[in-house]
């Protein structure tokens, strides 16, 4: 049996994100920009290691986007923005970039959802 639709509210947005940018990293991914609506997660970001099978790169992000929502998931159960039982749906979606114009269209869709309501991450600069 399915549960109902989770939304989360403008508060719990940003511990998603952050949550699931800490998580990544933790993992080695070096995360662009980030953003965590109402329902929907967005990275950007690069897996570790140097991949030459596209399938596996997607397995990789697929797995770790996973461990991302997961953990994002229990903080905001335990800080009670969230009922326990989980927050996102299985199985996120995992794509390659195709060169540098696709890398910038990506950017632009992650960040054009702060119009929307959406708590967008970028990375700072070093």
């Amino acid at each position: 049996m399915k549960r109902p639709p989770v939304f989360l509210s403008k508060q719990a947005r940003p511990i998603a994100c952050e949550a699931i940018v800490e998580s990544l990293e933790s993992n080695d991914v070096r995360v662009h920009i980030a953003g965590v609506d109402s329902h929907h997660a967005h990275v950007l970001g690069a897996a570790p290691g140097d991949h030459h099978d596209p399938e596996s790169l997607r397995k990789l992000g697929r797995h770790l986007m996973g461990i991302a929502k997961s953990r994002a998931a229990r903080l905001l159960s335990k800080q009670g923005l969230a009922a326990p039982g989980g927050v996102w749906t299985k199985r996120s979606g995992a794509f390659i970039v195709r060169g540098r114009g696709h890398f910038f269209r990506l950017e632009r869709y992650i960040a054009d959802h702060a119009d929307e309501g959406a708590f967008v991450w970028t990375a700072r600069a070093p």
